[in-house]
């Protein structure tokens, strides 16, 4: 991940892309095909805030493509990060103060620098410099 991602407020909404980079060399028979630090891009296909009761964010994001020297390789790969939810402490509140609602979860975030792990949707022919 070059961008750190986060349920927090209404910046990021499905749809929205950011930014990745490609952390290790892809070799084939000992040449590299796709080296390390070539950029590529996902996108956000779910994102919900955190909420009353304790109720966590999500995000749900989609690895979309690698930009190799012009040419865009489509690729594949999800993850799903969730906030730590407090319901525990949302039930306790409302037994204690009688109907405190404002106890809520945390919300989600992807640091920068995550590592994840994606595919190519299919066989790409790509040109190798000697």
């Amino acid at each position: 991940m070059s961008d750190e991602l986060s349920s927090k407020g209404d910046q990021i909404k499905v749809g929205h892309t950011f930014r990745l980079t490609v952390a290790y060399d892809v070799r084939i028979n000992g040449v590299t095909a796709i080296p390390s630090g070539t950029p590529a891009i996902g996108e956000v296909t779910m994102r919900t805030g955190k909420g009353v009761f304790g109720k966590s964010g999500k995000l749900e994001i989609a690895l979309r493509r690698i930009d190799l020297n012009g040419q865009a390789i489509p690729i594949d790969g999800k993850f799903r990060q969730e906030g730590e939810g407090n319901t525990l402490a949302a039930l306790g509140a409302v037994f204690i103060a009688g109907g405190l609602l404002f106890v809520t979860g945390k919300s989600a975030v992807i640091p920068r620098g995550r590592e994840l792990s994606g595919y190519t949707q299919s066989a790409v022919t790509v040109a190798v410099k000697s």
